[in-house]
């Protein structure tokens, strides 16, 4: 499954989870097991849809919907861009000056 990957939102579990299982339940794509013993649901992120359906029934309001790692790329491109990056990278800092330093 390509969808999981692209997914824009995913839940994440906080301490407060009392291991009810409704989350679990309420999940359309069975992205969310609960392990046996103590611990919160596990998310399966190819399955997730981004849904939110197990953060609207939880009664701890144990599941808060974060943004994936795609969202903060997005964001950290749209900043180099507006601070004059002709290029980025992950790794580096290269911008303009950067650049031209590069090519002599």
């Amino acid at each position: 499954h390509l969808v999981g990957k692209f997914i824009w939102f995913r839940p994440s579990f906080s301490a407060a989870c009392v291991r009810c299982g409704k989350c679990v339940t309420a999940c359309p794509m069975d992205a969310l097991a609960l392990p046996a013993g103590k611990g919160h649901p596990q998310l399966n992120p190819r399955l997730c849809i981004g849904c939110c359906c197990c953060h609207e029934v939880c009664p701890a309001r144990a599941v808060t919907i974060r943004p994936s790692p795609l969202v903060r790329l997005t964001k950290y491109r749209q900043q180099r861009l507006k601070e004059g990056a002709t290029e980025y990278n992950f790794g580096g800092d290269i911008t303009k000056t950067n650049n031209q330093k590069l090519r002599g």
